[in-house]
């Protein structure tokens, strides 16, 4: 299988690993055609590292919030523990 076959399988399954992968053993290319055809498959693989970059911080966005929201209601209960007059 050639090179431009397996990056579009990787893109197709998304495959991250095997995309950085094939990129860091991209061959020299002697045909215009297949020049192009890399040219926009590489494309296509910085959009999907772009849209994984943009869900990640998305993620780490909840999971801070999460985290300040458990922190702050820590910090009420444990004051509600010690309250002896309530």
């Amino acid at each position: 299988m050639k090179w431009n076959e397996r990056l579009k399988v990787a893109l197709i399954e998304e495959d991250e690993k095997k995309i950085a992968e094939l990129i860091d053993h991209m061959p020299s290319f002697k045909e215009r055609a297949d020049i192009e055809e890399a040219m926009k498959l590489l494309e296509h693989g910085i959009a999907l590292f772009s849209q994984k970059r943009d869900e990640t911080a998305k993620e780490m966005r909840k999971i801070a919030d999460a985290k300040k929201f458990l922190t702050s209601t820590e910090d009420k209960e444990a004051y509600h523990r010690l309250d002896i007059t309530s």
